[in-house]
C-alpha cells in the first residue's frame, strides 16, 4: 500500500537512522495527499495521479452511456503529474 500518510514516518526513520530527507536522499510521494507532509522539511515532491478528474470523468462516461447503451466504446486516459515542493 503507498500512500503520503506514511511520510512523516519515513522522515522520522531517515532522520534516526542519519540521514537527511532531501539532501542525502529524495523523496516523492505517490498520491498527493498534501495535507501529510505539510509539517515536513524540506516538503517532497509528489504524484498527482489526478483523482477527482479520474471520478468526475468516470461519471460522466457512465452517464453517457446510459443514454447509449450501444454506442461505441472509447477510453480515457489522464496523466498523472509530478508536483514540486510549493506547487499546489
Amino acid at each position: 500500500m503507498s500512500s503520503d500518510c506514511f511520510l512523516p514516518e519515513v522522515y522520522t526513520e531517515l532522520k534516526r537512522n542519519g540521514l537527511r530527507p532531501g539532501i542525502d536522499v529524495r523523496i516523492i510521494g505517490c498520491s498527493n495527499e498534501r495535507e501529510y507532509f505539510r509539517d515536513l522539511s524540506p516538503e517532497p515532491a509528489t504524484i498527482d495521479i489526478r483523482a477527482e478528474e479520474i471520478a468526475v470523468r468516470a461519471v460522466q462516461q457512465l452517464w453517457w452511456r446510459r443514454q447509449h447503451p450501444e454506442g461505441e466504446r472509447f477510453a480515457v486516459i489522464l496523466e498523472p503529474r509530478l508536483v514540486r515542493p510549493g506547487e499546489a
